[in-house]
């Protein structure tokens, strides 16, 4: 584990190759480095980093980080049954219905 000094100035690093790497790279390379430098904070074995429609849990975008992307079709067959991708899709529902409304209100 970094120390205070030591994780502040990771921390400030990932920021900036962050900051890089979203004008250099495509969007999938740059899910796949993001993924491979979140690693210096938080081990895991694998990483999936999806995106899609919360309407039907249609995933459109998805970066797999040491992991068969045969993983989507696995979950495909639980998604309607996954609880806590649930929550998420409500969440961002309700993120994205405020966010209409925000901007709605804007425009008139």
């Amino acid at each position: 584990m970094m120390g205070g000094t030591e994780n502040a100035s990771g921390l400030s690093d990932f920021l900036l190759e962050l900051y890089h790497d979203a004008s250099e790279c495509t969007p999938d390379e740059l899910r796949l480095r993001v993924l491979n430098n979140l690693q210096r904070f938080i081990p895991f074995d694998f990483g999936v980093w999806g995106g899609g429609w919360a309407d039907g849990r249609l995933v459109t975008d998805l970066t797999v980080l040491n992991q068969s992307e045969a993983i989507l079709g696995e979950w495909d067959t639980v998604a309607q049954e996954d609880a806590f991708c649930g929550r998420f899709w409500h969440r961002q529902s309700h993120l994205r219905t405020a966010v209409q409304k925000s901007a709605t209100e804007a425009a008139e």
